[in-house]
């Protein structure tokens, strides 16, 4: 019985690790979660950014590229001064284009929107503690995006 009990609680874990990432300051997800439906993201400086090195010296980044080709259902960011390893890494400070696409599961797309976030001031992500302080929510039904 416990060893069932093991195996289904480690097939629960596995099931939301992809969905449900842990910490992070800057999150992007959909509301409700929907299985059925994905998104692949481009972020890019619209000028410049800069980020921290891990001797916490400041890095000047001519331009930051982040894309994703594969499907999403949710994905989390750090600040540059309080990188804990969430899985799209560190968001560098900066003026960011951000341009997220919603597919379903074969990934004929559905949705395009983009928006610009300012990231340039370090207190983006320094509002409430450990937990995540950006959102990018998007409906589950009518793919629009909210912030």
């Amino acid at each position: 019985m416990k060893r069932k009990l093991k195996l289904v609680l480690l097939l629960v874990i596995g099931l939301f690790i992809n969905t449900y990432p842990f910490g992070g300051e800057f999150e992007i997800k959909f509301v409700p979660y929907t299985p059925n439906l994905k998104f692949n993201i481009s972020i890019t400086t619209t000028e410049y950014a800069w980020s921290q090195d891990s001797s916490g010296k400041i890095v000047f980044i001519p331009n930051y590229n982040f894309t994703t080709l594969n499907g999403l259902s949710t994905i989390a960011f750090d600040a540059p001064n309080d990188n804990n390893g969430n899985g799209g890494g560190v968001m560098p400070w900066g003026l960011m284009n951000i341009i997220i696409v919603v597919t379903d599961n074969s990934g004929y797309k559905l949705s395009s929107s983009g928006i610009v976030i300012d990231f340039r001031d370090a207190r983006w992500s320094t509002g409430y503690g450990s937990s995540i302080d950006t959102h990018i929510l998007i409906d589950s039904t009518t793919y629009v995006m909210y912030l």
